[in-house]
């Protein structure tokens, strides 16, 4: 096998972070989402008028926060619930609506490029 072949090689192997970072991790799921970016998920509705506590009981199944969630499953300790999201994220309520609230998205769905636009701005902060 030719060493010019090396670098494609690489870039096909299946590869895992060591130790991520929370903005590896949101990079790491806006990727994942990149990769089917005209790919439509239901978004959450009134996220900013639910009760924080309610909020974190919602379950993610079904979601936009579903792939993210499978994003990070390999790296974090995770559940299907908004909560356990928001904490292995470190996420604030004001992430969550960004990221998932219909009124960002539209009723008709949230596009996957535009999630993982919200989940690289995210990581900007």
């Amino acid at each position: 096998m030719p060493f010019d072949d090396m670098p494609a090689i690489a870039q096909r192997s299946a590869t895992k972070l060591v130790n991520p970072t929370r903005n590896d991790l949101l990079i790491l799921a806006a990727e994942q989402l990149e990769r089917n970016p005209d790919l439509m998920y239901r978004p959450l509705y009134n996220v900013e008028g639910t009760d924080d506590g309610m909020l974190r009981t919602q379950i993610t199944t079904g979601t936009v926060l579903e792939p993210i969630v499978g994003a990070i499953l390999p790296y974090r300790e995770v559940s299907n619930t908004v909560g356990s999201l928001m904490s292995a994220l470190d996420l604030t309520k004001g992430d969550v609506h960004q990221v998932a609230c219909y009124c960002h998205h539209g009723a008709g769905g949230a596009k996957a490029a535009i999630v993982a636009q919200r989940l690289r701005a995210i990581a900007a902060k």
